[in-house]
């Protein structure tokens, strides 16, 4: 019999894919919620580890124009991808602008 992993997740997950910039690299948003993300890149060598600190930006297209959220956080789980890498990120403060 098999061990299940636990769920830590505080807030709900939502399925949304969105374009991400990282520090060196672009990504797209699987899921997302208040207090984490999961992100996905096609860049094999991502120079992040759990524990690393991490600030990911998003541009969000909204009826009034495009939004900005710009987060800061720690990556809590990294796995390799179809040559790529998914970063788990917990989301510890962010920001909202609007570029319009």
């Amino acid at each position: 019999m098999g061990t299940a992993m636990k769920n830590f997740r505080k807030e709900e997950r939502f399925p949304v894919a969105h374009s991400v910039n990282l520090d060196n690299a672009r990504g797209i948003t699987r899921d997302f919620s208040i207090s984490g993300m999961y992100i996905e890149t096609d860049v094999p060598d991502v120079p992040y580890a759990p524990g690393s600190k991490i600030g990911p930006t998003i541009k969000l297209d909204c009826p009034w124009g495009e939004l900005i959220l710009k987060c800061n956080g720690e990556v809590v789980r990294v796995e390799n991808q179809h040559g790529g890498i998914g970063l788990a990120m917990k989301i510890n403060e962010f920001s909202m602008e609007s570029d319009s």
